[in-house]
């Protein structure tokens, strides 16, 4: 278990497996010591898009660092496993460049910053849940306390699939049209989802993606256009529509 890293302390270690082919069916468990018995170890309980994972942090009541804990893999075929650890800090940092997959234990909230590079740019952030349930909210600022701090400028909405849409409009109303923004989620069972940013030239929309809720801050007097496109429109069909205030 890593002391720092980047020159930070270490917050959290993930480690997860992935098989080389998908559906390959495993088990993970977290053991803190080297007397493996299966029976008492942590089973992995975060689910990625094609293994497992499991997240031991400093609010672990046998937290440590400069120690050793093991990863116990149980396959039932055969296969090539990859297993990664990756130790984190306070509030990492997101990229636009590769999504990234967050893993956030119940009861816990977990933070990651994003850099907004451009003042006059619009910026989408989807997150493609993988397994449980969690809060997910934008800070302009500083770091939220709460899901229901005053620090929270934007609450996405609840659904395995969604989107924060933060146009240069809504940016301007929170006073921060760049700089550091923050995403945060808190977990009421073992959450994992896949987190993508992107920063793009104001188009005057934001693309509608089936089966995906996205929310919005619009300003009075402003308004906000969603754009939908689907193949199935060279023939007839219906499109349902939601719109919530």
């Amino acid at each position: 278990m890593p002391e720092t890293v980047l020159q930070e302390p270490t917050r959290s270690v993930e480690i997860y497996v992935q098989p080389e082919h998908q559906y390959t069916k495993l088990d993970l468990y977290l053991s803190l010591d080297d007397t493996f018995y299966i029976l008492e170890e942590t089973p992995a309980p975060h689910l990625s898009a094609s293994g497992k994972a499991v997240k031991f942090t400093d609010k672990h009541n046998k937290w440590c660092t400069k120690c050793a804990v093991y990863a116990i893999l149980n396959v039932y075929e055969e296969d090539r496993y990859y297993i990664t650890s990756v130790g984190r800090v306070d509030n990492d940092e997101l990229s636009n460049v590769l999504p990234a997959t967050v893993f956030v234990n119940p009861f816990e909230q977990q933070c990651y910053a994003y850099f907004v590079e451009r003042s006059k740019w619009d910026v989408r952030i989807d997150i493609e849940g993988y397994t449980g349930h969690a809060d997910a909210y934008v800070a302009a600022r500083t770091v939220p306390s709460a899901p229901g701090s005053a620090a929270v400028s934007l609450r996405a909405a609840h659904g395995a699939n969604r989107a924060l849409a933060l146009s240069v409009a809504a940016r301007r109303e929170f006073r921060k049209t760049a700089g550091t923004y923050y995403l945060c989620f808190y977990a009421y069972s073992h959450f994992s989802a896949r987190i993508t940013v992107a920063e793009y030239e104001v188009l005057s929309y934001f693309d509608a993606i089936d089966n995906q809720v996205m929310t919005a801050q619009v300003a009075g007097g402003d308004y906000f256009v969603a754009r939908y496109t689907n193949t199935g429109f060279t023939s007839a069909g219906t499109i349902r529509l939601w719109l919530e205030a």
